[in-house]
């Protein structure tokens, strides 16, 4: 659970930077930038859903249980839709502040995510369970 811990931590960097990319007029070339963001930011809900299911759960039961996973999965969503209607109206501003904003916040949720899973994983291998 590190490791997808680390690479929240490296998408909410990421976003940063391209956020004052965009906001900098550096449009062109941060576009294949922001789709490959995007692109990472989705392996996040995959990669969610395959540790659900080594844990015997899936995700969407996980996230019907607990609503800060319903709302991770759901505010990512719709931060990603939020920048591809952005970039596709050419709004680079709008993209920096939904970066900045929204897809920040997002991906700091995730960290929950995971950090619910790891606690998963540790009751069901060492009882290390948290009530």
């Amino acid at each position: 659970m590190t490791s997808a811990t680390e690479t929240v931590d490296g998408l909410i960097e990421s976003s940063a930077t391209l956020a004052d990319a965009f906001r900098f007029g550096a449009a062109l070339p941060s576009g294949r930038k922001l789709r490959a963001l995007t692109e990472a930011a989705d392996t996040l809900v995959v990669t969610a859903t395959r540790l659900s299911r080594e844990l015997g759960t899936t995700l969407a039961d996980l996230a019907a249980t607990n609503p800060e996973i319903s709302e991770a999965i759901g505010d990512l969503a719709d931060a990603i839709d939020q920048l591809d209607m952005y970039e596709q109206d050419g709004d680079w501003t709008a993209v920096a502040d939904t970066l900045e904003q929204e897809v920040t916040a997002a991906l700091t949720a995730w960290r929950g995510v995971f950090a619910t899973l790891a606690g998963i994983a540790a009751c069901a291998t060492n009882g290390a369970c948290v009530a």
